[in-house]
């Protein structure tokens, strides 16, 4: 999970154009914490991921899970080997 935290914060963040110290602010935390949570050097507790998630209006799973969109796995690999991804290019352009 390393690096899901942090980066999901920031972007949040960076997507309503806030900076580090207005986010801060907003939470009542200070702007160096949420520097240290971005390069995911310090975790949040419960209740400050909670309050993130509410503030960005987001499910708490959203900072942490690590999962990717559906068929993402499957289609990384297409075009590696003649024909090995046939079947998903066809399902794909559908």
């Amino acid at each position: 999970m390393q690096g899901v935290l942090g980066v999901r914060i920031k972007k949040a963040r960076i997507e309503l154009r806030l900076s580090q110290g207005a986010f801060a602010r907003v939470l009542g935390l200070s702007s160096e914490f949420i520097s240290l949570l971005e390069a995911d050097k310090r975790a949040p507790s419960l209740t400050t991921l909670n309050k993130i998630a509410s503030f960005f209006k987001k499910d708490i799973g959203y900072f942490l899970q690590e999962k990717e969109a559906a068929f993402s796995l499957l289609l990384r690999g297409e075009g590696k080997g003649k024909g090995k991804h046939r079947p998903l290019h066809l399902f794909r352009s559908l």
